[in-house]
């Protein structure tokens, strides 16, 4: 365990001024392979030769990827009658193997013929992007699974209220209250909406990173290019444009430092603003050491009463309210949004993962795919 880290001399907090520029050019060439390899959740064990059909090109993988699912929010969109919603299959956690399984028994029975919505999965972002990773890997496409916001899509405010409309109505949200006063319904929905966009709601989101040959550097792809423009008439390509997408580091630093700063802007039910960036910020970091969403594999949770290191893992990220945490904690976060803010190398990040008092946890020392247990 812990074979390939290379030695590192400096004190944890110090790690924080390293900068990629001090990883040599074979350090970069290992990093890309690691991120070639799959993780807990995108290897496709048994089902691996249904991706044998795939693509090799990047924006062509997103292009089939694209195909092969449906974003839970976008049912109404797509016209499709609520009643119906269940029909379309969905997998939790997004594990590759139960995915292509469900995709192998539905519609085409393939990954590249064409697919009704109701024959594609269901699920968001996080599934998507795990999916897509999936599939990048397995044409040994370096990936790193990002997690932050979409930024600055709340802008405008016509186009936003009507989607929400659309989809409180499809999803019978306060129906009672619709059924009594439609009106009145109208007015909350639509209030609750303007009020995000006054706050310029971010919104979850999480996204691949793949490494790009040609122009040598990180890009974002993003396989659902349909959800900005159903719900904020933003058009974008399967590269999603940086300037909509927002790191957790990036966030976390924004809370800390901005003297502006409003929690409500990242507030996502039932976290409040400062406590969900927190969690995605954990979540990016264990993301980079191929640690898959950590504590979201509700098969190893326990039974009432029990307790596992899968549910542990859950109840540390999600959890914890923000004012509850420890101070020698935030500065461990304090130093290590500094540190992911430079872009640094495995050994970097697995050297600080390994120096943590507070950040450190079990499911991520037992996962045989992630970098620190390997």
């Amino acid at each position: 365990m812990h074979q390939r880290l290379r030695p590192f001399t400096l004190a944890l907090l110090g790690l924080a001024l390293i900068t990629t520029s001090c990883a040599g050019w074979d350090t970069q060439q290992t990093d890309r392979a690691e991120y070639a390899s799959f993780s807990r959740f995108t290897d496709p064990g048994e089902y691996t030769a249904m991706l044998d059909v795939l693509p090799h090109e990047p924006v062509e993988i997103a292009s089939v990827a694209k195909n092969l699912t449906v974003h839970h929010n976008l049912l109404a969109y797509f016209g499709v009658p609520n009643e119906e919603w269940s029909e379309v299959r969905g997998v939790w956690p997004p594990k590759a193997p139960d995915a292509l399984a469900i995709l192998g028994k539905t519609g085409p029975g393939d990954l590249l013929g064409n697919r009704q919505i109701k024959q594609r999965l269901r699920g968001a972002c996080m599934s998507e992007s795990h999916l897509l990773a999936a599939m990048l890997r397995h044409r040994q496409i370096p990936v790193r699974i990002r997690a932050g916001y979409f930024r600055d899509v709340y802008t405008n405010e016509t186009h936003l209220v009507a989607f929400w409309e659309k989809n409180a109505r499809a999803k019978g949200v306060a129906k009672q209250l619709l059924d009594e006063d439609p009106e009145r319904w109208r007015e909350v929905n639509h209030e609750y909406t303007r009020q995000q966009v006054q706050a310029n709601k971010c919104v979850e989101h999480w996204v691949t990173e793949y490494w790009d040959r040609e122009s040598e550097t990180w890009r974002l792809l993003d396989a659902n290019d349909t959800f900005l423009e159903a719900m904020s008439d933003i058009d974008v390509e399967f590269h999603l444009p940086r300037r909509y997408f927002e790191y957790a580091y990036e966030s976390w630093q924004k809370m800390r430092t901005a003297g502006d700063f409003n929690p409500d802007q990242y507030a996502e039910w039932p976290q409040d603003g400062r406590s969900h960036i927190r969690a995605q910020l954990l979540w990016d970091f264990y993301s980079l050491l191929n640690h898959d969403i950590a504590g979201l594999d509700k098969s190893a949770w326990p039974n009432e009463g029990e307790t596992t290191p899968e549910r542990d893992a859950y109840v540390f990220v999600k959890e914890t309210e923000y004012g509850k945490v420890p101070a020698g904690e935030i500065a461990e976060l304090d130093a290590l949004a500094r540190l992911m803010s430079k872009d640094p190398g495995i050994d970097v990040l697995m050297a600080f993962y390994l120096e943590s008092r507070y950040l450190r946890i079990a499911t991520m020392d037992a996962d045989t795919y992630s970098f620190p247990a390997k």
